[in-house]
């Protein structure tokens, strides 16, 4: 079920829309409405969606909530649940959730709190939950971010990069309650992001991280993934090597790093897989080669390219009984 950006107006049926609006205390315009095209030059392919069109997004103050750290959950006391995902906001019906049901809660915060939700995943947490916690830093003033103790490493790097201090961010393995939550909800399916979003997140990157040059050719390895390795990896890397390509493993580089080198990427070659939505921090133009799953065709970062005006290509890599193995040839040609 997926929503628009105005909560109160686009609400499902069966939801106590009364008790939705008495709790609103503020909304606010992040975005206008916008449409965003998505072109190949030779044409778009089966998995690639031609058109998107994004509503305007609104972030919300709402009133007397209580908080779930781990997902980003919020509940509110007129028997509602909101469920703040990492990629949609969708508004559920109480299933037979009651306040006993709930468990203790741990901490009562009066200052305006946004749930930061762990999803484990580092694309959804940078271009999705990363973002949204920025544009409510921006616009909601003495904001805290509420945090699960239980949440990967490279989250707190990521706050450290953007500069949230300890004093702005609450711990809690339990409910949080709240007189004041904002909330940034997200419209479309999950790994959409609208230009705006990414234009928002890559600025703010520059920002922190200044702008540099772009002057390297990289390849981002997946040897140390757990899917989707390729079978021939080594001497892909060997013979992008002899063109003039430095290979990087994204899990050995600090959060700060991973933007730079992609930052000083003029053209970028890789797998499909998490280290892409580092792409976010590519100057205007960068070269792409993505090396699609045939098993996984997934438009998450060819969009992503798109509405962040780099150059993007793919090939598709072939299915083997041992694995997915990289058309070394087809790559070269397109990157030369």
């Amino acid at each position: 079920m997926f929503l628009g950006w105005n909560v109160v107006d686009y609400m499902a049926s069966g939801i106590q829309l009364r008790h939705l609006r008495e709790s609103i205390v503020k909304r606010f315009e992040i975005a206008a409405a916008e449409i965003v095209q998505y072109r190949f030059p030779e044409g778009n392919p089966s998995w690639f969606p031609a058109a998107t069109a994004f509503d305007r997004k609104l972030g919300y103050i709402l009133s007397n909530a209580r908080l779930l750290p781990k997902c980003g959950a919020v509940f509110l006391d007129h028997g509602m649940f909101l469920e703040e995902s990492m990629t949609s906001m969708d508004i559920f019906a109480n299933f037979g959730m009651t306040e006993s049901m709930l468990p203790t809660i741990t901490l009562n915060e009066t200052c305006p709190v946004f749930p930061f939700a762990t999803c484990f995943v580092y694309y959804h947490e940078l271009v999705e939950v990363m973002t949204a916690a920025l544009q409510a830093r921006a616009h909601v003033s003495g904001l805290k971010l509420l945090l699960h103790p239980d949440r990967p490493e490279y989250v707190d790097e990521m706050l450290a990069f953007f500069n949230f201090e300890r004093d702005e961010i609450i711990e809690s393995h339990l409910p949080v309650l709240v007189s004041s939550c904002a909330m940034i909800p997200h419209i479309h399916q999950r790994s959409f992001a609208s230009r705006s979003d990414l234009i928002f997140l890559r600025n703010s990157i520059m920002d922190h991280l200044g702008n540099h040059k772009s002057v390297n050719n990289i390849y981002i390895s997946r040897k140390k993934a757990n899917s989707r390795r390729l079978v021939n990896e080594e001497e892909l890397e060997q013979r992008l090597a002899k063109a003039g390509y430095i290979s990087v493993c994204f899990e050995d580089l600090p959060f700060a790093k991973q933007l730079e080198t992609i930052q000083t990427a003029k053209s970028i070659v890789a797998p499909h897989g998490s280290g892409l939505a580092n792409l976010v921090a590519a100057q205007p133009g960068t070269k792409v080669c993505e090396i699609l799953s045939p098993e996984w065709p997934r438009s998450t970062f060819a969009r992503l390219s798109k509405e962040l005006d780099l150059e993007y290509g793919y090939v598709a890599a072939i299915r083997t009984n041992s694995g997915d193995l990289a058309p070394i040839e087809t790559i070269l040609a397109q990157v030369s």
